[in-house]
């Protein structure tokens, strides 16, 4: 796992240094006061940034509880902590935006714990019961967004976040079984952008977002498919720092993504919340 993330950081860097290579007739969707200079030189700005975030999660299926028709409970654990990364593309029309964001990571959760069936008349029998959960992870979204003045914008859009499991289940050391599910889920979030320049080209970004989300999941033990419905936010809070030679811009931080599941996607699963938190990582270039 720790190989598999060292190759991913590198990848991610890889392609950052390329971002950041790119110059000639290029100059930054600069955020603050800067921006709106350079938006009187050219009233139509394009935009590519690629993205890293290195993220630990707590899923909503972190804990699994069945009573029927055999008896398991237990929580799976995961990595420290995973990279998710992709690229965004944007147009900007004076005071407007749309841009495009899309995430993609690769995760995978192992619950140990043991199975108690239900014998009637005979003794108590415990069989020892492991689950492998791969994940692949898919988090895109449409933002238009509105410049209010030089300090905050306001954007909305739709979101789809969707991921693929590969379910492998291990009893009794040699019985093994395997299985694949797919959970998809769209909606709607709106939030608020702050940009607060500090010093020079250094500025504090901060956004800040809410989501809500209808899915569906197929594949499952679950007696069929079942949808969910889950609303929640998202948080992002970083320092950027324009490299004017090179017309680019860098960006270090944290983020937060939060749901709350009203209907779980899942009967087996008791926790209500799905947490995402990390360090996100980005750069960005403009023409």
């Amino acid at each position: 796992m720790m190989n598999k993330n060292i190759k991913h950081m590198a990848g991610s860097f890889a392609l950052v240094a390329c971002l950041l290579a790119l110059n000639g007739a290029s100059y930054s969707q600069e955020p603050a006061d800067a921006a709106a200079v350079e938006r009187e030189k050219r009233a139509v700005t394009f935009t590519m940034a690629f993205t890293a975030y290195y993220a630990n999660w707590a899923p909503v299926w972190k804990k699994f509880h069945q009573k029927a028709p055999v008896y398991i409970e237990g929580d799976y654990s995961l990595p420290k902590g995973s990279f998710m990364y992709g690229p965004s593309v944007s147009v900007t029309i004076n005071r407007w935006q749309i841009a495009g964001n899309f995430l993609y990571g690769e995760i995978e959760g192992t619950l140990l714990a043991y199975n108690y069936p239900y014998m009637l008349g005979g003794p108590p029998v415990i069989f020892p019961y492991r689950v492998s959960l791969k994940s692949k992870k898919y988090d895109c979204d449409l933002l238009v967004s509105y410049q209010i003045n030089s300090l905050f914008k306001f954007f909305f859009g739709p979101k789809y976040q969707g991921y693929q499991y590969r379910k492998r289940t291990f009893e009794l050391i040699i019985s093994e079984s395997q299985e694949d599910i797919e959970y998809n889920s769209g909606g709607m979030g709106a939030g608020i952008g702050c940009s607060l320049p500090i010093t020079g080209d250094l500025y504090l970004l901060m956004n800040f977002s809410g989501i809500v989300l209808v899915g569906s999941q197929k594949g499952s033990e679950d007696n069929g498919d079942r949808t969910s419905v889950a609303y929640g936010g998202n948080e992002i809070v970083t320092l950027a720092y324009h490299i004017r030679p090179i017309h680019a811009t860098i960006a270090v931080g944290g983020r937060l993504q939060y749901l709350y599941f009203h209907i779980t996607p899942h009967r087996y699963y008791p926790s209500k919340h799905d947490i995402f938190y990390g360090i996100n990582m980005s750069a960005a270039v403009s023409f």
